[in-house]
C-alpha cells in the first residue's frame, strides 16, 4: 500500500512539473474578490474576478493526493480541449502564495449546472431549446473524442451553462485518452449511478469505451426531456445497479417527440455495439 502511495505522489509530481510549464501563469495578484463557492470530497471552487471576468479558481486540496492527480489530469486534457465553444473555457494556471496551492482560472458560468437549471427553468423551456441543448452537449463530446479522450463521468452536473444558456462539458479529472487501457479500477468508477453506463459496475475491473459515453448521453437526453434525475428515489438502493444492467430504463415522458424518443433508446441500449456513434447523434439532432 505504502510502494503504491510512492508511485502515486511521484507520478503527481511528474504531471505537476508538466503541467505548469505548459500554460499560461496568472499572477494571483491579478485576482480579486475571490469567494467561497463549492467544496467537494477532493477540492474547492472560488469565484473571483480577473483581468475583468469573472471567473472560478478550481484547486485540489493538498492533503489529498487522489484529488491532486485528477487536478493534474484535467489539466493535461484542458491543453487539448478548452478552445472549443462546447467546452468550458480555460484561462490558466495560478498559485496561491499563502498555501502554495495552484488553481485553475476558468469561465464562470452564471446559470450553474445543467442539473439546477432543469430544476429551475424545465417547466419554461420549449422543445427547440430541448434540441439546442442536447446538440451543444453532444458537440462538446464529439470534440472530446475527436481529442482522443473519454469523459467517463458525464452526467448532468458536469455541464454548465453560460449567462446565454449555452452548454459546455466541464470536469475532466477522470478523462483519460482513448488509445489506452479501456479498463478502470472500481475506485475510479465514480459519479451519479443512474448515469454510468451497465457496463461499468461490475466488480472487477469495469469496462470503458466511447460508448459509455454515449450511455450517458441518452441518459442526459432524458433528463432534458423530463426535468427529472434518473431514478433519483432510488440511488442509494443496491438492487438498482443490477436492475440497470438487465436493461431497466427510465419511461420516456409523454408527449417526447418520436424522433428524441428514438435517439434516447438508441444511445442506452443494453448492448453498447448497438449504441449510436457520436456523428450519428448529431446528424439526427
Amino acid at each position: 500500500m505504502e510502494t503504491q502511495e510512492t508511485l502515486r505522489r511521484e507520478r503527481t509530481r511528474i504531471l505537476e512539473r508538466t503541467v505548469v510549464s505548459s500554460y499560461r501563469q496568472i499572477d494571483f495578484k491579478d485576482i480579486s474578490n475571490i469567494l467561497p463557492l463549492k467544496r467537494g470530497g477532493y477540492g474547492e471552487i472560488h469565484c473571483a474576478e480577473w483581468s475583468r471576468l469573472r471567473v472560478v479558481l478550481k484547486r485540489a486540496l493538498p492533503d489529498h493526493s487522489e484529488g491532486l492527480e485528477q487536478f493534474d489530469q484535467e489539466l493535461e486534457i484542458l491543453k487539448r480541449v478548452h478552445d472549443y465553444d462546447f467546452i468550458v473555457p480555460f484561462y490558466g494556471v495560478t498559485t496561491d502564495p499563502r498555501s502554495n496551492v495552484r488553481c485553475m482560472v476558468m469561465k464562470y458560468c452564471s446559470n450553474e449546472n445543467l442539473c439546477s437549471f432543469l430544476e429551475k427553468h424545465h417547466d419554461q423551456l420549449t422543445w427547440l431549446e430541448w434540441y439546442r441543448l442536447s446538440i451543444e452537449i453532444t458537440k462538446g463530446l464529439e470534440f472530446l473524442h475527436k481529442s482522443g479522450f473519454h469523459h467517463r463521468d458525464l452526467h448532468s452536473g458536469n455541464i454548465l451553462l453560460d449567462d446565454k444558456r449555452t452548454a459546455m462539458l466541464c470536469d475532466f479529472g477522470l478523462s483519460r485518452s482513448s488509445s489506452r487501457d479501456h479498463t478502470t479500477e472500481v475506485a475510479a468508477t465514480v459519479g451519479v449511478a443512474s448515469f454510468l453506463a451497465p457496463e461499468r459496475f461490475p466488480a472487477q475491473r469495469p469496462v470503458y469505451t466511447e460508448s459509455c459515453d454515449i450511455y450517458s448521453l441518452g441518459v442526459i437526453f432524458w433528463h432534458i426531456s423530463s426535468g427529472r434525475i434518473p431514478f433519483a428515489s432510488r440511488l442509494r438502493e443496491p438492487m438498482l445497479l443490477r436492475e440497470l444492467m438487465d436493461g431497466l430504463r427510465e419511461e420516456i415522458v409523454p408527449g417526447t417527440p418520436r424522433e428524441f424518443r428514438d435517439l434516447i433508446g438508441k444511445c442506452w441500449d443494453i448492448k453498447p455495439s448497438r449504441r449510436l456513434k457520436i456523428d450519428v447523434i448529431i446528424a439526427i439532432l
